[in-house]
């Protein structure tokens, strides 16, 4: 029995507030893996998972040209899990962020898509996801873009969200 999460290296955790689970992402003998746990349960003791999976290597790479990407984030809503990943984009007429929804129980991809999303941001870079649910109790998937002016040390963030979620 696993108690506690111990010896690896770049671990995160990502809480989904509507189905109330802890998902953790971390490094397991050099793969990164995503366990879900329940969240009421996750406080150290780690022995009883909903999923375990393995992140799918399409995650990192853009469609149709096998670039490598960034992975920037991620986020969990019921059994969908969704990657952000992207690099920084200096030229604004293009786009190289996508949003990769998985199924967390079979570690599926179900769906990558492009986001266009921010495309006038000087070098546009993405960075971070979360869920939000309205006061109407619509989910909505919330992503964030780093950019800076040219020449500029200043930064800024800019949030968007799809309130169709991929699936």
């Amino acid at each position: 029995m696993q108690k506690y999460l111990r010896g690896s290296k770049g671990i995160t955790c990502a809480t989904d507030p509507v189905g109330e689970t802890l998902t953790v992402r971390r490094y397991e003998s050099g793969v990164v893996y995503y366990s879900t746990y329940v969240l009421a349960a996750a406080r150290g003791d780690f022995s009883q998972r909903l999923a375990h999976i393995k992140e799918p290597a399409t995650v990192g790479v853009a469609p149709g040209t096998g670039a490598f990407l960034s992975f920037q984030g991620y986020t969990v809503y019921g059994q969908h899990l969704y990657c952000l990943a992207g690099n920084l984009q200096s030229d604004p007429r293009e786009t190289n962020s996508y949003i990769t929804c998985v199924d967390l129980h079979s570690g599926r991809v179900i769906q990558k898509r492009i986001t266009r999303a921010g495309l006038s941001l000087p070098n546009r870079e993405p960075e971070g996801m979360g869920v939000y649910r309205t006061a109407s109790g619509q989910p909505r998937l919330f992503f964030g873009l780093a950019s800076h002016p040219a020449g500029s040390r200043n930064r800024y963030a800019s949030l968007y969200y799809k309130n169709v979620l991929l699936r």
